[in-house]
This record gives C-alpha cells, structure tokens and sequence, in this order.
C-alpha cells in the first residue's frame, strides 16, 4: 500500500462487495477494474475482456503536444482524419479524458498520453463509463478545416480500408515510425556520419540475436567519418531489460562515443519499464544525452509482472511482485536532458524534430 491507504482500500472492496450482486456483467468489470487501478501502480491492472470490451472501432487516436488528433480512421468517417478531437460522445475531451483514467493507474503525466488514446477508441468501455449512450457507436466533435466544429459518428461498419494522417504516399515517413515491428535495427544517417538505431523492445529477436547485432552496430561505427550514434527507445514498453545492458559498458567504452553528445538516446511517453530502464543506464552508466520527452514509466516502480485469474468473472489481474529503485530523488519520470516536445504539426508534415535536434546538436 503505497498510494492508497490499506484501510481506504478495504473500504473500496467493501463496498464494491457490497454491491456487486446488483451490478450487470459489464458495470461489475469495469468496477473491478477501477478498484485495481486505485492501488495506484501502472504494472498492476485488470485487463477488460469480453462483451462489450472486445471491440474496437477502426479509429485511432493519438495525443500530441497541442492536443487530441485523429491520425488513423476507416474511409468512410474521412471528415474526421488528421483533424482535432474536440468532443467525445456526451463529454468534453478532458472529461472523457478524466473518465478512462479511472480504469488505469498512471504515475506520471506522460503515461496517459499512451493509454488513453487506446481506450477512447473502444466503444463498450465509453458507454459503460457514461461518456458515450451506447456501445453501438462513438459520437465525436472535431475542429474543422475553418476552426468551426464537424459532428459525426464513428461506428463498427467501415470498409476495412484504412486512411493514415498523413498520407505516406504524400508525405515520408520518418524514421521513428518505420519498422516499428521490427526489436532493433539500424541505418546510417547525416550523410554517414550517424547510426540511427531503432530499440523498439527488450528482447532478443530470434532472428538476428542481440550479440550479433551489436557486433554489426560496433562494426558501423568504425566506418570513416562516424561520429555519432542514436538509439531511438520512443517505441519501447519494456521487456528484458537485460537484453541491451549487457552491451551498455562498451557503449560507454567506445572511443568513437567518447565525445560529449556523441550517444544520442531518444526518449518519450512509451519508453516504459524495461526501456526506460534502459535509457536510464545509458545516460547513468555511457554517457548519453537524452532528447525527447518524459518518460511513460517512473524510474522507481514496481514491477516484475505475474498473473492470476478471477475465478467468477474469468478477468485476468496483472499485478507487481517486486520493487526497483533506480535513481535519486525519486522523480515521476525520466526527464530528457533536452526537451522536444512532438506536436501535430509536426506529425502531419512527416517531420521528426527529435532526431533533428540530437542530430544537430554539437
């Protein structure tokens, strides 16, 4: 009991217990699932599964610097695509916003950039929190190209054709937001005289096993005119954190990264777990600068996640079985030694001011 009191919790379970006989299927989860996120840890959660949790809307959503935007939707709701969220079924964004914080802990303010975008786009979980009247649909209100504010309504009968805000047939794609399946790889950059290397996961890929990897990563750093290396952890929720400390000393090592700056790591709100941990060693231990925005995850947290299964319900409950300590004072996030905030903008002109910052910075 770190954030919620033990007696406020037992409380809570009471008076859920309480009630919960005259709950329907879907308001007794969602209850449950309020209750688990009140223990206030982020690795500890009750996962909505089933009628009406299941279902997704070919939405998504994603939350920039100035606020909501619709990146991604079916053909058929196109009005929406690239513009600002302004209205979600019945509430204003921050209420709905305030709603589905309910039913997950967050202990920072990037976190919630990460997980509540997700969360608006699934229908049962809104209608059962009050935000929209019905699972059948997601009204929205969004900015229109004049400022002026366009309704309409997303439901579950699109065409399976997805448009993407922007359109990568316009517009490049940046680096950070290609390959994104893929645990690691890397390409030169700046003409040669920078490695980009995408980290999106703590793992090993089975494929191309991490201690190979990295012998072609030092490799390329030995190429003439190298100067400097990027290691972009903005896709990474974790994993084994193992997987790239194990390589963190020769990084720091390395000659050709002695140079103030010259170990670039790219950071923001889903560097989570694993990966923030990860980025917290290269800065602590090699020397990196970190650019970007805060972290998703907090440095001291717990973790270590397990799970168990509700016997009447079926829900599945992650929870946190350790507690890791790895910096002083204790902050909510992993802050960037240079801070990049990603805007719209940017977004909807394919440019990565990020990697254009660490890479122009002497």
């Amino acid at each position: 009991f770190h954030t919620l009191a033990k007696e406020e919790w037992q409380r809570r379970v009471q008076a859920l217990d309480a009630r919960l006989s005259e709950l329907a299927p879907a308001a007794s989860a969602l209850a449950l699932c309020q209750l688990v996120a009140a223990v206030g840890d982020a690795h500890t959660e009750l996962a909505l599964a089933g009628n009406p949790f299941d279902r997704l809307f070919p939405l998504q959503l994603t939350w920039f610097e100035d606020g909501l935007f619709v990146t991604a939707v079916d053909e058929r709701f196109e009005t929406a695509l690239g513009a600002r969220v302004m209205r979600v079924g019945q509430a204003s964004v921050a209420e709905a916003v305030a709603a589905v914080r309910t039913t997950f802990a967050a202990e920072n303010e990037s976190w919630p950039r990460v997980k509540v975008p997700q969360k608006l786009a699934q229908p049962g979980l809104l209608a059962a929190l009050g935000v929209t009247a019905e699972a059948a649909a997601i009204p929205l209100v969004v900015e229109g190209v004049g400022g002026e504010d366009v309704a309409l309504t997303i439901d579950g009968s699109g065409s399976g054709r997805w448009l993407f805000a922007p359109d990568p047939a316009l517009v490049a794609t940046p680096l950070w937001r290609q390959r994104t399946r893929e645990t690691y790889w890397f390409t030169p950059v700046a003409d040669g005289r920078a490695l980009y290397c995408a980290y999106n996961r703590c793992a090993e890929d089975p494929a191309r096993p991490m201690a190979g990897f990295m012998a072609e990563l030092f490799a390329a750093l030995e190429r003439p005119g190298v100067e400097r290396l990027v290691i972009d952890l903005r896709h990474n929720s974790g994993g084994n954190s193992a997987v790239l400390a194990a390589f963190v000393p020769e990084l720091g090592a390395h000659p050709r990264l002695a140079a103030p700056g010259s170990l670039c790591v790219l950071i923001g709100p889903r560097t989570y777990s694993s990966g923030m941990r990860n980025a917290y060693e290269l800065r602590s231990q090699a020397r990196a600068r970190l650019y970007g925005e805060p972290t998703g995850g907090k440095p001291n947290a717990y973790g270590e996640v397990r799970v168990f299964t509700l016997p009447r319900s079926g829900l599945d409950v992650y929870h946190s079985t350790s507690y890791f300590r790895e910096m002083e004072p204790d902050a909510p996030s992993i802050e960037p030694d240079v801070l990049v905030p990603l805007t719209s903008a940017d977004h909807f002109a394919g440019v990565d001011p990020v990697l254009e910052r660490a890479l122009a910075t002497d």
